[in-house]
Parts: structure tokens; C-alpha cells; sequence
């Protein structure tokens, strides 16, 4: 199973959305976070630059910066919002987009285990209540 299919079971959304879903969420969490944190992410999801590259098109007309533009800002709630927001306009609900960074997060722990994602969720505070 793949990151993309694991979004899509746990959210309902159909294969493009949710790779959509997963890659500006990933873009976000890989411009705010550290290398040394995002490691683990990288090593789970073996196309996870992939899925940060095609997110751009599909959410925002191409305009790829937009969504990393949020980047820093998951570290608090608004930023979490702000990305909420833009997911909303490519027809993601709120509920969806929870479920599907929590769905990302259980993934990687699957792959990489419990405390591979405990950094990041540390280092984001934004981020770790939206996947709660």
C-alpha cells in the first residue's frame, strides 16, 4: 500500500485528490521542518518529492510557491489553516485534510516507527494537533 492509497481509505477521497492532499501537505512540512526531522518522511514515502511536485498544478494552477509560501507556518495553527484554506478550494474538506495528516503520520510510523515522527510532531505543534 502506498501513502496515496492510505489517504484515500482513511479519507474517502479519490486517488488524484488525495495525492493532491498528501503532496501539499508534504511540501508544507518539508519547508517548516528540518532536514533531520523531515528524514524519516523521505525514507517512507520513497516519491515524496514527486508527490510535492505534481500538489502544485493540481491545487493551485501551477503555482507551486503559493502553497510553500505556508510553509513556516505550521508551526502554528494559522499556518495550518492557511493550508486548510487552499486545500478547501481544490474541494478538500477541513475533516479531510485531518485525516489525511493523520494518515500520513500513521504511515510513516508504520514504515519507520513511533518514535521516527515524534521530532516532527514536536517541531510542528500546528501540524501535530491537525493529525491528532
Amino acid at each position: 500500500m502506498t501513502v496515496v492509497d492510505a489517504i484515500s481509505a482513511a479519507t474517502g477521497l479519490d486517488h488524484d485528490k488525495a495525492e493532491s492532499a498528501a503532496g501539499a501537505i508534504l511540501g508544507a512540512i518539508r519547508m517548516s521542518a528540518t532536514p533531520e526531522h523531515f528524514a524519516p518522511i523521505d525514507k517512507a514515502i520513497p516519491d515524496v518529492r514527486g508527490l510535492i511536485l505534481r500538489a502544485g498544478p493540481s491545487m493551485s494552477g501551477g503555482r507551486t510557491g503559493e502553497i510553500l509560501a505556508l510553509v513556516s507556518e505550521l508551526k502554528s495553527d494559522a499556518g495550518v489553516a492557511k493550508l486548510s484554506a487552499q486545500l478547501g478550494r481544490a474541494g478538500i474538506s477541513p475533516e479531510q485534510v485531518a485525516h489525511t495528516a493523520k494518515a500520513l503520520i500513521d504511515f510513516v510510523k508504520q514504515q519507520e516507527g513511533e518514535a521516527s515522527v515524534t521530532p516532527l510532531l514536536e517541531a510542528l505543534p500546528g501540524f501535530r494537533d491537525l493529525a491528532k
